[in-house]
């Protein structure tokens, strides 16, 4: 949770603060799958004054264009290969 909300530090300093941050039920992002239970990267975005629009669980499409990117970046870039760091890649 720290190394997220240090990479967000630098994005917010570069960027600025977005007015809205899009999420999926990723448990490191919103606590509970269910979000009955807020976690602490949801609760510190709320504290910076960034609206939450968090997608209904199990329904892709809601984010489309992001996770066609994810499926593009994974096999153009990362299927079937080995780097030897993050910066290879």
């Amino acid at each position: 949770m720290l190394e997220v909300q240090a990479d967000l530090r630098r994005l917010f300093a570069r960027w600025r603060l977005p007015d809205a941050f899009r999420l999926d039920h990723e448990p490191l992002f919103v606590g509970s799958p269910r979000v009955e239970w807020p976690g602490t990267s949801l609760l510190w975005l709320i504290g910076l004054g960034v609206q939450l629009i968090i997608n209904r669980a199990y329904c892709p499409t809601d984010n489309a264009i992001v996770e066609r990117n994810h499926r593009t970046w994974y096999v153009h870039v990362l299927d079937r290969v080995a780097y030897s760091s993050l910066e290879a890649i």
